[in-house]
């Protein structure tokens, strides 16, 4: 198999060439994904949540290396560990799976806003896996979609089949509102809750 330099895989996404992408993408996976399989399957994961973890990783490089403002300020084997390692997290902290103690293979980047505060949204997503763990199927599925995944209201609205978007809005109130008589009790929970939902 050819290989390709960080560069030329940049370059070659950037060209939008189809024959090309298909074969640094290829290139990508045969070159990245044993370490991407070790770091899932060692912190709670199997075989086939890290062959879809990688899927999407893929598809979330190419879909950022395809902008035309993009830099890689690191190195492509961190940026495509740093990836998988925040879409795991973020599926673990749904799953209610989460270890406080990741174990890691390699150097990661908070690819959001290029910081290091990847140990602090890992506590934070932790913690709200667990208080959102405690609410019934529809306040739990709302609140995910719309903090962990990001969602508008719009799209939340289609997806839960509501009337309108304001009626997304009030079921996010109302649920919230559950959410904080949850951990009001709990000092720790409720300095999370003040960072996450202000």
């Amino acid at each position: 198999m050819i290989s390709y330099s960080d560069e030329e895989i940049i370059r070659t996404i950037m060209k939008n060439d189809s024959a090309g992408c298909n074969n640094v993408l290829k290139f990508i996976y045969k070159i990245y994904y044993p370490v991407i399989q070790k770091f899932i399957m060692t912190n709670n994961g199997n075989d086939t949540e890290a062959r879809d973890v990688f899927q999407d990783t893929i598809t979330a490089f190419y879909e950022q290396a395809k902008q035309e403002d993009f830099k890689l300020t690191c190195s492509l084997k961190t940026y495509i560990y740093s990836i998988s390692r925040n879409l795991w997290l973020k599926r673990l902290a749904k799953l209610n799976r989460i270890d406080r103690n990741i174990t890691d293979f390699e150097d990661h980047v908070d690819i959001q806003n290029g910081n290091n505060e990847e140990n602090h949204t890992s506590e934070r997503e932790i913690i709200l896996g667990e208080l959102i763990d405690k609410l019934d199927e529809g306040c739990k599925q709302i609140l995910l979609y719309y903090y962990f995944d990001k969602l508008k209201m719009n799209q939340i609205k289609a997806k839960m089949n509501l009337g309108s978007e304001q009626s997304a809005k009030n079921k996010k109130h109302k649920c919230m509102k559950h959410l904080m008589e949850i951990v009001k009790n709990s000092k720790r929970m409720n300095v999370i809750m003040n960072e996450e939902f202000k």
